[in-house]
Formats: C-alpha cells, sequence, structure tokens
C-alpha cells in the first residue's frame, strides 16, 4: 500500500535510506515484466491493500482480463501504464479518517483467492501462487479472517510468499508460509539494497 509506506518512510529516522514509493513501484513492475517473460504460461495480476480495503491494480477490465487469460505479452508498456495510473489516481481524501496505519491483510489475500479459483475453473492445470509485499504489523484482530484464508490457500493448493520489510517478524506470513510450503524472507528495515533483487531471490 503506498499509504503505508508513506507513512513507514516517515518513521525512520533516516529517511534517505528508505526507498520512496515511487522506485518501489518501478521496481515491481520490472520485476513482473521479467516474470512474465520467464515462461509462456506465467500470468500476473496485482491487488493494493490499504486500511480502507483491497482493490485490484491490474486487471481492472474485460479487455486485460482477456489478455492475461490468452497469455498475451505484447503489452507490458501497457500493463505498467494501467498499473501506475491506478496507483496514481488514488483517492486518498478520506484517509486522514483512520488512525490505523496497518493494511487489511485478509481482504488481499480473500480477493486473490477468490481471483484464482475462479482462473483454476476455467484452466485445472493452472499453478497459484501468492506474493505478499508487507511493510504493515501484524493486527490482531485478522487473526481468524488471515487463518481460514491461509487454509484455504492450502486446501487449493496455493503457494503464499511473503517479504517482510516492517521492523519486526509478522506471525501471520510465516505461519501463510510455512503451512503453504511458501518462503518467507524479512528484509533489512531500511532497504538500501535492491527491492529488485530481493524479489527476484524470492523468485
Amino acid at each position: 500500500s503506498p499509504v503505508r509506506w508513506g507513512h513507514r518512510a516517515k518513521m525512520i529516522t533516516e529517511p534517505e535510506s528508505w526507498m520512496s514509493f515511487g522506485k518501489v513501484s518501478e521496481q515491481l513492475l520490472v520485476f513482473i515484466n521479467s516474470y512474465l517473460l520467464l515462461a509462456r504460461g506465467n500470468r500476473v495480476v496485482m491487488i493494493e491493500v490499504d486500511p480502507l480495503c483491497s482493490r485490484m491494480l491490474y486487471p481492472i477490465n474485460d479487455e486485460q482480463t482477456k489478455a492475461i487469460n490468452e497469455g498475451r505479452k505484447d503489452n507490458f508498456v501497457g500493463i505498467s501504464q494501467s498499473i501506475r495510473e491506478q496507483l496514481l489516481n488514488k483517492d486518498t481524501s478520506v484517509l486522514h479518517k483512520y488512525t490505523t496505519e496497518d493494511s487489511l491483510l485478509s481482504g488481499g489475500l480473500s480477493l486473490a483467492l477468490c481471483y484464482l479459483n475462479r482462473i483454476k475453473r476455467e484452466y485445472p492445470k493452472c499453478r497459484g501462487r501468492i506474493l505478499v509485499l508487507s511493510v504493515s504489523k501484524d493486527v490482531p484482530n485478522q487473526y481468524i479472517p488471515i487463518m481460514n484464508s491461509i487454509f484455504s490457500a492450502q486446501k487449493m493448493d496455493i503457494i503464499v510468499d511473503s517479504l517482510v520489510m516492517s521492523d519486526t517478524d509478522s506471525s501471520f506470513l510465516q505461519q501463510a508460509c510455512h503451512i503453504t510450503s511458501g518462503i518467507y524472507f524479512k528484509a533489512k528495515p531500511a532497504p538500501q539494497l535492491s527491492l529488485l533483487q530481493y524479489l527476484t531471490f524470492l523468485h
């Protein structure tokens, strides 16, 4: 979430050591395009989670969904542009009403699982995998819905990987990765090292 990332940047004692969300998004886009090029069957869906809701950043319309289903990779510029527009057009005018800086991870996992469930029905051989990039702390009242999502992912044979960039480890994501046989990685609090290197290491 760009909201949580912005709050996190303000808390760092050495702001220059913390990557701006602009740099983060650019490295994410490079990773996404690289992943799509690795194999013809690779598909990518991007979801944003913040204190208000969870929403799809890509795909956002029928044409983009059709492109994913058909495995078309001839429009990398279009994918990157669409995701950038969704991030830049985010309405942050109501965020001041929320005192929490934590993201609703359970909602994001549920949205991802619902999407993957639909894809698996259309393409039974599809192997789903969820990568969570988090800078938020665990929220105790989300424990039950998160665990429900984790067990659903396990039942659907979907792996959950996590890259945590907060000050403390996430016990929720540790359990998610352990139960689904995924990879859990705790990055440095102030990552001078390129985020792209972390992502490439995980995948």
